[in-house]
């Protein structure tokens, strides 16, 4: 457990850092004495995946979908920050 809340600690600090309009900022960080609340950016819509498993084929919607993604993993990489999870 211990290990766990360093590993929550270190990304909560990260990501404080990040600035990208293609990365969900985090707006603040609460806890208790049992857990850990992010309020992060409401961000409405799906899961990719699921639109491409939906429509079958990247159209001209999900072009631009994949360049923001790859445009902020970049922007990280940069930054000497790699990822753990995606999202859309």
């Amino acid at each position: 457990m211990v290990i766990l809340l360093g590993q929550i600690k270190k990304e909560i600090s990260i990501m404080k850092l990040i600035k990208h309009p293609n990365v969900i900022k985090i707006c603040e960080v609460m806890a208790s004495k049992t857990k850990i609340y992010i309020v992060i950016k409401f961000v409405d819509g799906s899961e990719l995946f699921d639109k491409i498993a939906k429509h079958r084929r990247l159209k001209d919607e999900f072009k631009s979908y994949f360049h923001q993604l790859i445009n902020a993993v970049d922007y990280c990489h940069s930054r000497g920050i790699y990822h753990r999870d995606l999202k859309d």
